[in-house]
This record gives C-alpha cells, sequence and structure tokens, in this order.
C-alpha cells in the first residue's frame, strides 16, 4: 500500500527477569532464552528511572474520544495482551469498553473477503431512570501500569474506574469500580456483541451470576474457517441482577457504595473453527475471586516490567519520548509470541477495517516491526513471521495458478504474467495476506518483491539474535527459495554482461532495473550466502548466487539541481518523485544495502535525494524517511527536528497515527531514534552515529545485530559508561571507538582487562557467552556517580532553610554582591565565580521568590524576588561544593531570558561523566530548577558546577540567571523503596481506593504489597506511587495540612527528606504525621511540627 488512502554503586544490584515465550513454528528455540539476558541487564537505576518519568508519558484526555468506532485506529485509551486488544470510549456520562481479538477473522469465498471484525463491548452506563448532573471527565492511558484509568459522573455521582487486561492466564479484562460519591450509586453494564449484522450471528445469556455474548464470523459455503468467540463476565464485591436479550446482550445492574470496590472481570475465549468458546469462557471467569484477581494484577504488573526493562532509552525530550514510549506499549499490548499478529489497526472496532486490516506486504505489515529488534524484543515479531510461513505453501500455489487468473489492468497485468511463468521456482505472495495461509488482495501490482521484503523481519530475527534452528528449520529454507525465484525470475545475462528486470518500484508501473527489486535481491541473496555457509549446505548453489550479486545493475540515479539523486528506476523522472514516498530509497533500508560504511558520495547522493523530494510529511513515509535518513548519516540536528515536527502533527493523544496510511506502521520510528544512537554496520557497533550535538541521551540493551546488548550515554558532547553484552553463544565483537584518537580500556565483569586488535579505530575483542564487557577511553577514572536533571520551576516561594538541611545561598539579596547563607554550619556551597568578562548584575522581580531563616549574613528574608544575572553568550557563574563517597544532592535555581543557559557538573577526579543540560528560553523569562545528585570515588573531592549562556536569541541583550542553592544528603537516587511503614501502627502509607485521582487524601492501612503502598523516592526529592507525588495540600506548612497524592509539579510541596536517624520524613519543614497518633487502617496523613512522636516515626526498607 504505497499510496496514502490505499558507595553508591553498592546501591544498585541486578535485577534477573525471565519471561517464558511460546514459539508457533519448528526451528525456533525457545525466545525465551533469547530474551533472558536481556531482561536480566535490566537494573535496579533503570527501573526507578522509569518509574519516575514513564507516568509523566501516559497520555491523558479531559474530553470523551471521537473516534472510538472506526474504520481506522480508534483514539481513545488503548490496552491490550497481544490477543485480547481493548479500546475506551463512551460520553461524558458512560464508559464503553470494545473488545476485539487478533484471530478474530471472517473469510468468504471471493475477492477480498478475508478481514478482521470486531467482537463486542462492555458498556457501564446510568439506569435509564437515573441522573446525567456532574461534569468531570478524565482518562488515563497508564504506560507504566498498562492499565486505563478514568473518572466520569454516571447517574449523578462520581465513578472512577481501573482495567487491565491479563498477561498469565488468557485473555481476561479486569475493571475495578468505585465511587467517591456520599452515597450509593446504582450501575447498569451491558456485556455485548455487535449484532446488527446477521451474517456474523450473535448470541447473549445468563448462567448463574456469569452474563455471557457470543458472536460468530461468515458461516457460508466456501467459508476457510469460522472464528468463533465469547465474553462471559462476572461482578465481584456486590449483588447483580441480571438479564438478556439473548441475541447478543446481557445486562447486569448493580449498586456501588463509597468506600467500596465492585471489580467487574470478563473472561474472552474463541478464535479460528472453536466450538466451545462460552463454555470455555464461562468456566474461566467461573473461577475468579478477590484472591485470583490479585494475582491477575500481580502477574500483570510483572510482564510489563519485564517488558519495559527490556530496553530503556533518553532523548531527553518530551514529545519524541512520548511517541517512543506510547508506540513501545502499543506494540507490547498488539503483538505477542504465541497469538496471532495484530491486524493492520491493531485495534478493531468496526466490521469494515480499511484496507480490510490486512497484512499489506509491501511495506505495511513489515514496518511495526523494524524497531523490535533494536529495542531488545525480538519475540515481538514471532506472530508475524509465524503468518509469513504459514502463507508458503499458496504462494506457491500463487505461481502453478499465475497464468489463470485473468488480467486486471496493472492489479494483474500480462506482462507481470508472463515474467512468472509455472517453472519459476520459490515463493510468489500477493500484496495482502491474511492469517492462517489466507489471501486478502489477489493481486501483485507488478510488485514481484513482495516476498522478499516479507522476509525482513525474519532475516532481521536471526541476525539480531542467532538461534541456529530456526535458522536451518524456518528461515534458510525461505530465504533459499526466494534465492531460486530471484534466479528464475532474472534469467540469463543479457548481452551487456549484467542481469536485467522489470518491475514496480510503486505499485502499477513496469520498469527496468527498480531499486527495490535490485535491494530485494541483493539483500536475499547475501543472506542466503552467508546463512548457506553458516549452515554448510547448498555449496553447490552459492556460485550461482554471487555471480548475480557480481553482476547487478548499479541503483539508477539521475541529476537535480545540479547533485546526485536516486531515482527509481532508469526509465522515471526524478522529477515525477518530488513529494512522493520514498520507494526510491527503500534500498537502503529496510532492504539495508547503503549503509556509514558505504562511500561517502553514495550516502551524500542518498541525503540530497532526500533533501530534493522534501517528503517528510507524505503520509507513508512516516515508516520509511527517518529511517532510511539515519542509516546514511543525514544530519542530526534537522533529521532529530524533522522527526519531532511530524510525530507532533499526526500522533493522536494515544499515540497512533491519525493518518489512514497504515495504521500499526506508525510504531515503525521507533527504529529511526534507536538508530540515531546506536547502529551495526558490517559487524562493527557504532554509539551515536547520527545524533544531535549538544543533545544528552542515554540508552540500555538496545540489542545489535550478532545478539549483544549495548547501554551508553551521551551528554552532549561526548560519550560514556559503555558496556557490551553478549546475549549469545559469545565470539567477537567490533566497536568504532567514541573516542578517537584515544586509547581504549576494555574489561570484563571481574575486572581483567581484555586484548583487543585495532584497526583504525575498529577495536576487537572476544566475548564469552552471557559475558558483560565495559569500554572505556584508556586512563579513565570511574567509581564516582553523577547525574542530573534540568527542569521548569514555577512561580511561587522556596524555602531555603527547609531544603537546605546541609547548606543553602542565596545571591543578590540586596545588591549584586550580596551572599547569604546557613548560619551555624560549615559553609559548602561556594560563593559565585564569573566566567568570561561582563558584571554581574542583580535583578528584583523574580517570579519566583526565596525566603529563609538562620541565614548569615541575613538572618531572615521573605518571599525576595532577587537574584543575580550576567549578559551575553559566553558568560556565566561557577559554584562548587565538597564531595565525598556519600550521595548528596544540589539543587540549583536559575533562569534565562531569551536565552539557552548550559549547565555543566564534573566531579574533581573524573570518577563520573561529566553531566550536561539545558534551560531553554528563547524568548522572555525562563525560570528553572537543577538537581545534581554526585558522590565521589573519594572523600576529598570537589563538584564544581558552571552555567553558562550557551545560546542569545536577543543578541547582547540576553541573560542567564543565578537564584539560589541548596544541598542535603541525597537518599540514593531514583530507588525504590517499596512500602512506608508507621512505627507505632505497623501500617503502609497507603492511598485509599488505589485511586490516583489528584486531592486523595494519603492514609494508613494494613500493608498488602499493592501498587497504593509501593513508593520511589527521585533525585528531585519527590515520593511517587502510581505515577504521582506526595504533596502538603495548598503548599501550605501549617499544622494539620493533608497530605495528598497530586500530580508532579516539581513544587516544594512535593519535596520530602529522609532522616534515617530519627526517621522522619520531612516537607516544608514539617514533619508526615498520622494525625492524632491513630494507628487504625484509614488513619489520614498529614504535616505537623517535628516533635518527635511515635506517629511521626516511619521505616523504609533497608
Amino acid at each position: 500500500m504505497r499510496h496514502t488512502r490505499l558507595g553508591v554503586p553498592a546501591l544498585i544490584a541486578a535485577l534477573a527477569l525471565t519471561v517464558p515465550v511460546s514459539q508457533a513454528w519448528p526451528g525456533l528455540a525457545s525466545p525465551a532464552a533469547a530474551v533472558t539476558a536481556g531482561a536480566a541487564a535490566g537494573s535496579d537505576a533503570d527501573w526507578a528511572a522509569i518509574q519516575g518519568f514513564l507516568p509523566g508519558l501516559s497520555p491523558t484526555w479531559s474530553a470523551p474520544p471521537t473516534r472510538s468506532t472506526t474504520d481506522l485506529e480508534p483514539d481513545g485509551p488503548l490496552m491490550g495482551n497481544g490477543d485480547l486488544t481493548v479500546s475506551v470510549g463512551g460520553d461524558t456520562h458512560s464508559q464503553t469498553l470494545y473488545l476485539s481479538k487478533n484471530d478474530f477473522w471472517t473469510s468468504s469465498p471471493g475477492k477480498e473477503k478475508v478481514f478482521p471484525i470486531t467482537l463486542g463491548s462492555i458498556k457501564l452506563y446510568r439506569p435509564a431512570s437515573g441522573s446525567d448532573s456532574g461534569t468531570t471527565y478524565s482518562q488515563t492511558q497508564d504506560l507504566l501500569n498498562a492499565e486505563v484509568r478514568s473518572d466520569v459522573w454516571i447517574n449523578g455521582a462520581p465513578i472512577h474506574t481501573r482495567s487491565y487486561t491479563s498477561d498469565t492466564n488468557g485473555d481476561m479484562l479486569v475493571t475495578e469500580i468505585s465511587t467517591t460519591g456520599t452515597s450509593p450509586v446504582v450501575l447498569n453494564m451491558d456485556v455485548a456483541t455487535k449484532a446488527d449484522n446477521a451474517a456474523y450471528p450473535a448470541s447473549s445469556g445468563i448462567s448463574g451470576s456469569t452474563l455471557w455474548a457470543a458472536r460468530s464470523t461468515a458461516q457460508v459455503s466456501g467459508s476457510q474457517w469460522v472464528s468463533r468467540a465469547a465474553v462471559a463476565t462476572r461482578v465481584l464485591g456486590a449483588t447483580a441482577a441480571l438479564r438478556t436479550n439473548s441475541s447478543g446482550t446481557s445486562t447486569a445492574e448493580f449498586t456501588v457504595s463509597p468506600g467500596q470496590t465492585v471489580t467487574v472481570v470478563s473472561a474472552v475465549r474463541g478464535g479460528k473453527n472453536a466450538t466451545t468458546h462460552i463454555t470455555d469462557a464461562q468456566s474461566a471467569v467461573g473461577g475468579m475471586d478477590t484472591a485470583a484477581v490479585a494475582s491477575l494484577l500481580t502477574d500483570h504488573r510483572a510482564w510489563w516490567k519485564a517488558y519495559w526493562l527490556k530496553s530503556y532509552v533518553r532523548v531527553y525530550d518530551a514529545t519524541v519520548e512520548r511517541y517512543y514510549y506510547g508506540s513501545q506499549y502499543l506494540m507490547g499490548s498488539s503483538a505477542r509470541a504465541g497469538h496471532q499478529a495484530p491486524n493492520m489497526w491493531g485495534w478493531v472496532t468496526k466490521d469494515t477495517p480499511m484496507w480490510y486490516g490486512s497484512y499489506f506486504l509491501n511495506y505495511n505489515g513489515e514496518s511495526p516491526y523494524y524497531g523490535v529488534f533494536s529495542s531488545n524484543r525480538p519475540e515481538t515479531a514471532d506472530p508475524y513471521i509465524q503468518a509469513i510461513v504459514d502463507y508458503q505453501d499458496t504462494a506457491k500455489a500463487n505461481i502453478a495458478n499465475l497464468q489463470s487468473v485473468p488480467t486486471d489492468g496493472e492489479y494483474i497485468s500480462a506482462a507481470f504474467k508472463a515474467a512468472v511463468p509455472p517453472s519459476t521456482r520459490g515463493y510468489l505472495y500477493t500484496l495482502g495476506i491474511g492469517p492462517w495461509g489466507s489471501t486478502v488482495y489477489s493481486g501483485y501490482w507488478n510488485q514481484s518483491f513482495i516476498a522478499s521484503y516479507a522476509a525482513v523481519p525474519m532475516i532481521y530475527r536471526y541476525d539480531y539474535s542467532p538461534d541456529k534452528p530456526y535458522l536451518s528449520q524456518t528461515l534458510y529454507p525461505f530465504v533459499q527459495q526466494l534465492a531460486q525465484f530471484w534466479q528464475d525470475y532474472l534469467g540469463a545475462k543479457q548481452a551487456d554482461g549484467k542481469y536485467h528486470l522489470m518491475g514496480a518500484p510503486y505499485e502499477g508501473m513496469w520498469t527496468h532495473d527498480d531499486s527495490v527489486s535490485l535491494g530485494a535481491i541483493n539483500m536475499i541473496l547475501k543472506s542466503a550466502l552467508k546463512y548457506s555457509q553458516v549452515l554448510g549446505v547448498d555449496a553447490s548453489m552459492r556460485p550461482a548466487w554471487q555471480d548475480i550479486l557480481d553482476n547487478l545493475p548499479a541503483y539508477a540515479t539521475s541529476t537535480y539541481n545540479g547533485k546526485t539523486v536516486y531515482t527509481s528506476d532508469y526509465d522515471t523522472a526524478f522529477t515525477s518523485l518530488l513529494g512522493r514516498t520514498v520507494c526510491n530509497l527503500e534500498w537502503i533500508h529496510p532492504l539495508d544495502q547503503l549503509d556509514l560504511d558505504s562511500p561517502a558520495a553514495q550516502r551524500q547522493a542518498a541525503i540530497d535525494t532526500l533533501d530534493a523530494m522534501d517528503s517528510w510529511g507524505q503520509a507513508n513515509n512516516f515508516a520509511k524517511t527517518y529511517g532510511i535518513a539515519a542509516r546514511v548519516g543525514y544530519p542530526a540536528a534537522p533529521l532529530f527536528a524533522q522527526l519531532k515536527h511530524r510525530i507532533s502533527t499526526i500522533m493522536q493523544t494515544n499515540q497512533t497515527s491519525s493518518i489512514d496510511a497504515g495504521g500499526l506502521e506508525s510504531i515503525s520510528a521507533i527504529d529511526a531514534i534507536n538508530a540515531m544512537m546506536l547502529q551495526s554496520v558490517n559487524g562493527t557497533i557504532r554509539l551515536f552515529p547520527d545524533y544531535p550535538a549538544g543533545r544528552p541521551g542515554h540508552f540500555s540493551n538496545l540489542r545489535v545485530q550478532g545478539g549483544f546488548l549495548v547501554s551508553a550515554d551521551h551528554n552532549g558532547t561526548s560519550v560514556s559508561n559503555v558496556s557490551i553484552t553478549a546475549d549469545n553463544a559469545g565470539g567477537p565483537v567490533t566497536v568504532l571507538n567514541p573516542w578517537p584518537g584515544r586509547a581504549i580500556t576494555v574489561t570484563d565483569a571481574a575486572g581483567a582487562t581484555l586484548v583487543t586488535t585495532q584497526n583504525g579505530d575498529r577495536h576487537t575483542f572476544t566475548t564469552g557467552a552471557g559475558g558483560r564487557y565495559t569500554i572505556a577511553p584508556q586512563g579513565a577514572v570511574t567509581g564516582g556517580v553523577l547525574s542530573g536533571s534540568v527542569a521548569t520551576q514555577p512561580a511561587g516561594t522556596v524555602d531555603l532553610a527547609a531544603q537546605g538541611t546541609t547548606d543553602w545561598a542565596h545571591w543578590g539579596l540586596n545588591s549584586a554582591t550580596g551572599f547569604d547563607h546557613k548560619a551555624g554550619v560549615t559553609q559548602a556551597i561556594s560563593n559565585l565565580t564569573t566566567i568570561g568578562s561582563n558584571p554581574v548584575l542583580r535583578l528584583n522581580d523574580s517570579r519566583v521568590t526565596y525566603s529563609w531563616t538562620g541565614g548569615a549574613p541575613t538572618s531572615s528574608a521573605t518571599a525576595t524576588p532577587s537574584a543575580v544575572f550576567v549578559r551575553s553568550a559566553g558568560n556565566g557563574f561557577r559554584i562548587t561544593a565538597p564531595a565525598s563517597t556519600v550521595p548528596q544532592r544540589l539543587r540549583i535555581y536559575l533562569g534565562a531570558w531569551s536565552a539557552k543557559g548550559k549547565l555543566t557538573a564534573s566531579l574533581s577526579d573524573d570518577s563520573a561523566a561529566v553531566y550536561d543540560g539545558y534551560l531553554d528560553s528563547p524568548s522572555g523569562n525562563g525560570y528553572g530548577v537543577a538537581d545534581v545528585t554526585y558522590a565521589a570515588r573519594s572523600d576529598g573531592q570537589t563538584l564544581t558546577v558552571k552555567y553558562v549562556e550557551d545560546t542569545a536569541y536577543s543578541g547582547p541583550d540576553s541573560n542567564v540567571t543565578l537564584h539560589a542553592a541548596t544541598l542535603t544528603t541525597a537518599i540514593p537516587p531514583l530507588m525504590t523503596i517499596g512500602s512506608i511503614t508507621g512505627v507505632p501502627s505497623g501500617k503502609c502509607v497507603d492511598i485509599p481506593g488505589g485511586s490516583a485521582t489528584d486531592g486523595n487524601q494519603l492514609q494508613l492501612y494494613t500493608c498488602n504489597r499493592s501498587s497504593a503502598q509501593e513508593w520511589t523516592v527521585h533525585p528531585d526529592g519527590s515520593v511517587r506511587a502510581m505515577g504521582k507525588c506526595m504533596d502538603v495540600r495548598g503548599g501550605s506548612s501549617a499544622n494539620g495540612t493533608a497530605v495528598q497524592l497530586y500530580t508532579c509539579t516539581g513544587v516544594p510541596a512535593q519535596q520530602w527528606t529522609y532522616d534515617p536517624a530519627t526517621s522522619q520524613f520531612k516537607g516544608l519543614g514539617k514533619c508526615l504525621d498520622a494525625r492524632g497518633g491513630g494507628t487504625t487502617d484509614g488513619t489520614k496523613l498529614q504535616v505537623w511540627d517535628c516533635v518527635g512522636v511515635p506517629n511521626q516515626q516511619w521505616r523504609i526498607p533497608s
């Protein structure tokens, strides 16, 4: 479908996670073995970091979705388990969960009669006599926990729901329902299958306390199969009155009371040729009780934790990261090993999905999987591979039957039929296929390369995660057949000694030596040669394959505006390609025939082609252009900007695409982002090969070809913290030196130095199976910790004395030289020194103000808006603080006016990589807060922080400002502490009802290890659970102020310190306190003067 419509290190322990995955076709050794090492490499620090930032990327809705039932992708919250997919819709006074299933495809005789259809829905709404009062509406698609939380008024009461799918017990859907109203509320719930089309029979009924509904696909003569599925539902925690219309809808009516949680559990069973789907669903849900539901949740959280830990990427841009993690979530929700591959759209809410929801194989069907391999989730492609394998027999029959198929214009042309006689070996895949060897589109649009294109994820599966049984029994036999197809299709050499062909780079063309076909031939024959050598087979076939490779035409070029550019073939004018999809460059990627090792002139021609075509915004190109650009070294900053712009233009709130180019293909730019950070080119690993200068970056456990997992950091200028894990049988690995001109040292996990061989800037060393290796520039010192962040600081008052338990400082109170700091302690934060030649000036109109007591020389100040600033690029400030092996956090309040400020932090013993961060304010005043968490390798060291104007947007008037700083002993950065337990009560700090609603006051409750009691501490001082922060209501430090859960905003009311000597949590200078000294469930939490009483003492796990 090529046109639009068509000390510190001891705190971090390794976390080992193994995720079992089933296999479906012969020859693929258990994918569990392939992913175990990748999961195990995810550390506690990674998990805590993911817990910290991922909730902030979760999509939210303040109004109902508008595209809930659609032939494209719905625009509401999404969830799923790789078979059961659920989208959320409804209106301001109801909620509907739309159900679809990956193996629920219909089949009828005739052209284009195979496609997925929707299953049904679960709707929560008011009784007929109920009320529609109330206006509150919100939905959150929680990426971290893979759940959807909703707040909506139903029947005149605030109703809160949390829904998630199961991951280990078949297709189950759980919805928890509660109310914060003042009285019980009656709700209705429909369990329904779509019953508006007699071709797809629907039924429903009641069995004891279970209500059910079922649906079937078409059951006509000539159907290749009949899919049947049922949903069975029970209501736990309330007495439900049940009724049914027997034709597709069953209804439950029940009451939810304040303080009560009602749980709705649904089981979905069925699939291809199922006959016991109704009883299977009833049996599955009949065994569910509160304990079983709790087990589902535990397993669900564990599965997604393992999924998120397989790799971890930061580019420090909210738009791009929202897309990246939103897309990873969509992939994890829609595609999993052991299930049928998702259709083109993933979520089906109508019976007429665009393009019949087929696996379109001239890029749409393959592209969602491009990024799963480098993301260390290779098993995600297994369902797709199974669908391709299932079609092999049909593909052979297609060749045998082609001549008897009537010509149909370009769909099936006479010329194409003549090019593929019945004697042709190999496979002929149609443009669109379905599951179980079925055909959706019976035409080819003259594209003979479709089967080879379909092989791309199959080849990646082996190249990124070597598995010899899979190679010998599945992949190589497939590739060998394709190699033979190309031998027959090409025929003999022509008069010029070259092999030539006719083909269609764009659908329906018929041109000479098109670049897509040439790329496919190169990829297939090179793979056939390599794999046959690995397996020691078919030596007699290799000379013919090699001869073809040696005698193929070059990729067609042209001249445009004086530059060499790549066109699509030898017949088509380049000008006709301007603004079109970049089919002319697909030989570069995903067919991977041009890369960073290729001659510079060829790479430049590719870059010039991208610029000339200027089709970044063409609908189909989101899956193509950006990955191609990264692999030829397109200038990184404009590439990143183009990608960010396109993301912001086309992505819906749920991070699916708003255009109709092909649904799940919008996930594919994950591949481009990974490629900007890491590539493996001809066996050489390249770190940050096409990444914007000045932009920090991090990745853990990205996967490269050969089966190696790589982790590294980028501070905007240089690479650090490089490690490689051999998630394979071991062997040689080659790395392009990320520190050109410097020697490198490679050490293993035991600290032993490895011997490396060098060829220019390429260093090779030998790995062992499962071994982990660290690479550093020779002479580099390690052992320290230095991490940082720069965030926007909202207007308000900062209490420096409350924050700066070790020391604090303020500049500019009464003059440009004013310097106040904490009295009665050894001064730790130095006074500033200037960088550059411009004078330090005073400002007195900051929107962020500062107060303190116990200061010197000024003993106290209240809400002073003063600070200092310096003008012009290259000018700035320097401050220092002592560094030891004890972790500390230096927080710096700063600003910029029409400027970008760059903050750099370094340790005097170079025991950790330098941290760079930026505060960018292109227009007017910007206020920021920088947190630097650090510890040196040894005592007696110094932390130096520089803050300099990096970019001036208003000439010499642009400036950067320095306001204040605080220093505290840090809780280990990004530490998961789990439960917080009251000393006298033995009960846990708890989020009532597990509801992450803003303003939910925290309480004491019996410890139950739920997510409502799992807390993490972050470098900004926040204490978080369920993606939100522990917060002092209204920022008031008055005794008795409630401590609540609230959206994290970085305000002082969300900054806490824990003193292990007194067991006190402190915020705003007050102590976390159990109201009235209570110890019973439900005792509310507040802040109070720290007086040392037992109800202000708290334990955290050591």
